[in-house]
């Protein structure tokens, strides 16, 4: 009550001040009266801070921004003085608000930052994707928040205050962080029992004019953070360091399950320190099933030394929606562009480059982006090598680009120079361990004639896996498959089996059917059985696959469709052959733009098994059928 009543009467003097340097505040009237300034205001105000819109009126074109008062009390005086030190240490990057100006009224522990203006929250803007339940729409506000986490920890800063309230949209639609905290503001102002509201705040809250849900943020605090600054020993600070962007991964977790609905709140925590999502899971439907896994496998372990990257994020995100034409569009042309302006900027690392370079480089190959490839392949070269010659990291993803380039030997070189200098940090059961295991496996199974040091090397990283998950983890499914698919190349059809078989299982508990990841696993399914030339279960497992890529990317394609027929055709049976191809033409007739001309095949087929079997009524009603969608043509 005290700090808002200091700050309600500093404020008319305030207002002032900020006019005569050329700021325009929204709402205020200079002729009123100061008693009747702070009600026609629009203030917004928040734990440390309150918040007023304005206009910077003396540039060549005025400039929308939003003023940050805080309370005058010491810690919100440093908290909001910290924080614009910090974003002017930012001034070139696209993932945070952008800094204007400050006013440091020391002596009355009043500190003003001037940014760029944002115009809501990131939770405003997902209130309509929920509301129409879509998936897609969900996706790609992960995956721009993810861009952003990205370029800071990439360039060596961290957040540390990551919340709903933490988030917002600019008016181009970019997602960017504000209240960024230091290390020591995590020790010594963060209040592990801290209620979810003060009385001060309730104060406060009866003047908001558009009220907003106040967000506890100590709940979206990582457990190690909580853990170490709960002792209140000084000397632990340092030891904050080690955890500081493993921490940003788990509150993103959490705001990520906030924008999917799931309420954070004490039991919420709770669940997850034990890793129990069945409670989370029965309150969402099924299409969002799909990211809550990834968020729990890969972001919400309650040790930190197993969560995912930021940069493992975006490419596991991507790699999960990779034939989503919005996010493969999107992110070629962001990547294009954060290269050309980045050439050129030494305030970022080289470190950083690197990442967008080979990102860039495998993005190319992938998507045959042939005539791009010149250019950053000369990136490529162009790099400063002492960014990534100690970086494990960065290490392994120059070993996951010479792989694209199908250059195996140096994927292979580059792969167990990062498993050396990740064996030397980490123990030997570790996640990043495994991974390096897992690569040198894939590029084994290329330069050997046998399977042995392929098998080896998956087996190891599939027991460390093993060690650190539960079994339904998406890694474990990946090195299932990986190994299974080896055992195809050498022809070891039994073993591949059980391996792909296994990793399908796995699958089938995380998500919902119609999953990228399930189909990839079923079409290895499909070689094994093939080669071994059991037909009816390749044509059963091409049945059920039919449904998840016309689920996934709303058609089926002709290769697809001719593949099953040169499948049934191998079948003797003619009632075998004639029940299948009604099964598909029943998947056919409940698509939309099917294929013309298979049908039409298809069709012809199934008139010339009923002729073979003597059903002379079907062969002629099914033969006229074919002919007549061939003359639509």
């Amino acid at each position: 009550m005290e700090y808002l009543n200091q700050i309600n009467g500093y404020l008319p003097q305030l207002i002032t001040f900020l006019t005569q340097h050329k700021y325009e505040i929204k709402g205020y009237e200079s002729k009123k009266t100061d008693q009747n300034i702070l009600s026609d205001l629009q203030i917004q105000h928040e734990e440390h801070f309150l918040l007023l819109r304005g206009t910077k009126t003396h540039l060549e074109q005025n400039q929308q921004v939003c003023i940050k008062i805080s309370y005058s009390d010491a810690s919100s005086y440093e908290i909001v003085k910290q924080e614009a030190s910090i974003l002017k240490d930012l001034l070139i990057f696209k993932s945070v608000v952008q800094f204007v100006d400050e006013f440091d009224f020391e002596d009355q522990s009043l500190f003003i930052l001037i940014t760029e203006s944002y115009e809501k929250f990131v939770q405003s803007e997902i209130d309509v994707a929920q509301k129409y339940n879509d998936e897609l729409a969900l996706v790609n506000v992960y995956y721009r928040i993810l861009f952003s986490i990205f370029e800071l920890h990439e360039n060596n800063y961290f957040h540390g205050n990551i919340n709903p309230n933490s988030i917002v949209v600019d008016g181009e639609g970019n997602y960017k962080f504000i209240n960024l905290v230091t290390k020591e503001y995590l020790f010594h102002n963060f209040n592990s029992d801290s209620q979810n509201i003060s009385s001060n705040q309730e104060i406060q809250l009866e003047q908001i004019q558009q009220k907003k849900e106040f967000i506890n943020s100590s709940l979206y605090i990582s457990p190690e953070i909580k853990k170490i600054i709960t002792k209140r020993k000084t000397n632990q600070i340092e030891e904050i360091l080690q955890f500081l962007k493993q921490s940003d991964v788990y509150s993103l977790g959490l705001v990520f399950l906030t924008l999917l609905g799931v309420q954070i709140n004490k039991t919420t925590i709770k669940q997850i320190k034990h890793q129990c999502f069945d409670d989370i899971l029965k309150v969402l439907p099924q299409n969002k099933i799909k990211l809550i896994s990834f968020v729990r496998n890969f972001m919400l372990n309650y040790k930190p030394s197993l969560r995912a990257t930021s940069f493992q994020l975006r490419k596991g995100l991507f790699q999960q929606y990779e034939e989503v034409y919005l996010f493969k569009e999107k992110e070629l042309l962001k990547l294009k562009e954060l290269v050309k302006f980045y050439e050129q900027n030494k305030k970022l690392t080289e470190h950083y480059k690197a990442y967008l370079v080979f990102q860039l480089i495998q993005f190319d190959l992938v998507y045959n982006n042939y005539m791009h490839l010149h250019y950053t392949k000369n990136l490529l070269i162009n790099l400063d090598r002492s960014s990534y010659e100690k970086d494990h990291f960065l290490i392994h993803e120059l070993g996951i680009t010479y792989y694209y380039f199908k250059d195996f030997k140096k994927y292979v070189a580059y792969c167990f120079k990062a498993l050396e200098i990740r064996q030397k940090i980490y123990p030997k059961n570790h996640q990043f361990i495994a991974e390096s295991l897992k690569e040198l496996g894939n590029g084994y199974k290329h330069i050997e004639t046998n399977c042995e040091k392929s098998f080896t090397y998956k087996s190891e990283a599939l027991n460390i896996y093993k060690s650190l998950y539960e079994n339904s983890h998406e890694l474990i499914a990946q090195t299932f498959q990986s190994i299974g698919s080896d055992f195809l190349l050498y022809k070891k059809y039994q073993q591949a089996q059980l391996f792909l078989t296994q990793s399908l299982e796995i699958r089938k508990q995380l998500y919902v059917d119609n999953h990228l990841f399930i189909s990839e696993n079923i079409s290895e399914l499909i070689k094994c059985y093939k080669l071994q030339s059991e037909y009816d279960k390749c044509i059963f497992w091409n049945l059920k696959n039919f449904k998840i890529k016309y689920f996934l990317f709303k058609q089926i394609s002709y290769e697809d469709l001719t593949y099953v027929q040169s499948l049934i055709i191998k079948i003797k049976d003619p009632q075998k052959r004639l029940k299948y191809n009604l099964k598909i033409l029943k998947q056919l007739n409940k698509m939309e733009n099917c294929n013309l001309q298979y049908k039409a095949e298809l069709l012809n087929s199934i008139s010339s098994i009923y002729f073979e079997i003597k059903d002379y009524e079907n062969y002629k009603q099914f033969g006229n059928h074919s002919k007549n969608l061939l003359n639509q043509k």
